[in-house]
């Protein structure tokens, strides 16, 4: 986990975050939406730079808008604020890619350009504890592969390749090439295939 999403703290119902009133340039600021949590960069007077998503642009794009439009209805979650010299440097990066319109769910989404616009690393923990769970499955069928002998693969394969054989004329609508097939018939009449 990133030093700033550890440190976020809730803010709802503040009369005076709608005007962004106490929140400092630079700070990240993150609002729960329906599956998943989206990430600003606050511009200071009232503005957030986000990576607003496919809904609003068929590419995504970045761009700034209102703190109330960023938040919506929903109660959001202020990060700890930079000092001013990081705060600049945060700022001048999200506003070098205000127009980008490469926004991608798994590589470049609002996550990835918050952390690179405060760390300098693109990434985002939302999608990576998502791909834990694929990740293990991975590993499993490739320990399950290694410890399988060679030869139990190689017969597997041997039989995909028979099978193949003998179903490429049913599933090509060819069903009258399969009498003369020689495998089907030694299937058919109980003759092992070697």
């Amino acid at each position: 986990m990133n030093a700033s999403a550890s440190c976020l703290r809730s803010l709802v119902e503040r009369p005076d975050i709608d005007s962004g009133g106490g929140l400092v340039a630079g700070t990240r600021l993150v609002v729960y939406r329906r599956g998943y949590r989206h990430h600003g960069i606050y511009g200071g007077t009232g503005r957030v730079i986000h990576y607003a998503g496919r809904g609003n642009y068929p590419q995504g794009c970045i761009e700034e808008i209102s703190l109330k439009d960023f938040m919506g209805n929903r109660p959001i979650d202020v990060g700890t604020a930079p000092d001013p010299l990081r705060a600049r440097e945060i700022l001048r990066r999200a506003r070098s890619r205000l127009g980008e319109c490469r926004y991608d769910l798994l590589t470049n989404n609002c996550e990835h350009f918050c952390n690179w616009c405060e760390l300098g690393e693109s990434r985002s923990q939302q999608v990576e504890s998502l791909a834990r769970p694929i990740r293990l499955l991975v590993r499993a069928a490739a320990t399950l592969a290694t410890s399988v002998p060679l030869s139990m693969w190689l017969r597997g394969i041997s039989r995909l390749t028979q099978l193949n054989t003998i179903a490429s004329p049913l599933l090509s609508g060819r069903a009258a090439d399969l009498e003369s097939n020689d495998m089907f018939i030694r299937l058919n009449n109980g003759i092992p295939i070697q």
